[in-house]
């Protein structure tokens, strides 16, 4: 095969060839982590036929457009694609490496909710990308698995981690990175020289915007988030919003002395970008409806609305809103994993959905702890409570997924 130049920043050198049985990567948004992994893994598979590489989400549904799709494209970037060696359903690509050897390097994408996939498979390399999803019993049972036998020239079988920085009391700053054979490589926005001044822009003005996000995913710092449940989301605007999407629901939760939300929730790919409408309280649903029709909002665009108040839901429907009641047969933290399986965006004049999600976290008993049955914070999340409505509804629909009772 000839020889192909590609372009790598500073990240892909401090990875190329680490000795450490463990690498962690902690990063900013847009720091090259995952794009310079993907290349050191293409590489290492090329360089050494026989070697197997599983590369793992918390949850598989997440792999096809956070994962799979980019390393697709990092082949195709190589050279080396070719989509007769996908099997796309099992999530498996196998170089063709015949010529030079008769042993193949191989990638298997999984996620910890197919365990079953996985029992009998052995690596040489794991990645567990975005690793604050996953607990220290997961790393610990991934260990396991990295068995395979050592191709010709390949001196360690590793682990890989990578994610922004989160809670500074959490397993990976706490337990794994004081271990010895661990490394640590940080990296910030100004490890990638390719991104745009404009782009660029955008990460700084979140400073001002949401200071706490700033310095975790823009400085990549460690910060404190232990019990808070949308732990990662960044804002938006206009001129940075897709073109086009994919679905588009609107989530509303009735109130009164608590607010009456209405969220717009729009979709590309395993993105969801969320704005406000409405967010007001002590307001009838007479006033409601006129407040929707002075916001033009669509007739035909489908609402999703808190199922317990039916008689309301009626009177919009009457109004002529193509309005329906929520499913919350999966639960609130049913509901909430849902959302948390999307990359979330917020715009950035959307203030009151910014606060809820800010300060969203999970219940404490008087002892201060956390609950063993996780149960949100209810007190604040009007807007959240939209949110949950339209996305589950959203991901239902797409992925065909339907309870049966």
């Amino acid at each position: 095969m000839q020889a192909k130049k590609i372009a790598c920043t500073t990240v892909f050198e401090k990875n190329y060839r680490n000795p450490a049985p463990t690498v962690v990567n902690v990063g900013s948004v847009r720091s090259s982590k995952s794009y310079s992994i993907r290349q050191c893994l293409i590489s290492y598979a090329l360089q050494h036929p026989g070697l197997h590489i599983g590369i793992c989400r918390k949850i598989a549904s997440t792999l096809q457009h956070s994962v799979i799709k980019q390393f697709l494209s990092a082949l195709a970037d190589f050279g080396v694609y070719d989509r007769d060696n996908f099997n796309k359903s099992e999530r498996f690509y196998q170089f063709d490496l015949k010529d030079r050897n008769p042993k193949q390097s191989d990638i298997l994408f999984f996620g910890l909710d197919d365990v079953d996939k996985i029992k009998s498979t052995e690596f040489n390399i794991i990645w567990l990308e975005e690793a604050t999803d996953f607990t220290y019993d997961d790393y610990s049972f991934l260990l396991t698995r990295l068995s395979a036998p050592k191709p010709e020239g390949w001196e360690q079988n590793q682990t890989i981690l990578s994610l922004n920085p989160g809670d500074a009391r959490g397993w990976i700053k706490t337990k794994l990175l004081p271990q010895k054979g661990v490394a640590l490589i940080n990296s910030t926005y100004k490890d990638n020289p390719f991104l745009s001044a404009e782009y660029v822009k955008s990460l700084l003005a979140m400073k001002e915007t949401n200071p706490r996000l700033y310095k975790m995913l823009v400085l990549g710092e460690w910060g404190q988030t232990e019990g808070r449940i949308f732990e990662k989301w960044q804002l938006y605007d206009n001129s940075t919003a897709p073109k086009h999407f994919d679905g588009e629901f609107l989530g509303l939760d009735f109130g009164y002395n608590h607010a009456t939300a209405l969220i717009r929730a729009q979709f590309r790919e395993n993105e969801v970008y969320l704005s406000e409408i409405l967010y007001k309280r002590h307001i009838t649903n007479t006033e409601l409806i006129e407040l929707m029709d002075g916001a033009e909002v669509s007739k035909e665009t489908e609402i999703i609305a808190d199922c317990a108040e039916p008689d309301r839901i009626d009177d919009i429907f009457l109004a002529g809103y193509n309005v329906h009641p929520s499913d919350k047969r999966a639960g609130v933290v049913g509901m909430i994993n849902t959302v948390k399986k999307y990359k979330i965006f917020i715009h950035k004049d959307s203030k009151n959905l910014q606060e809820e999600f800010d300060g969203y976290e999970w219940k404490k008993n008087l002892q201060g702890e956390y609950l063993d049955k996780l149960e949100p914070n209810k007190q604040h999340d009007d807007a959240i409570a939209a949110v949950r409505y339209a996305v589950y509804e959203y991901d239902k629909q797409a992925n065909r997924t339907f309870l049966t009772v």
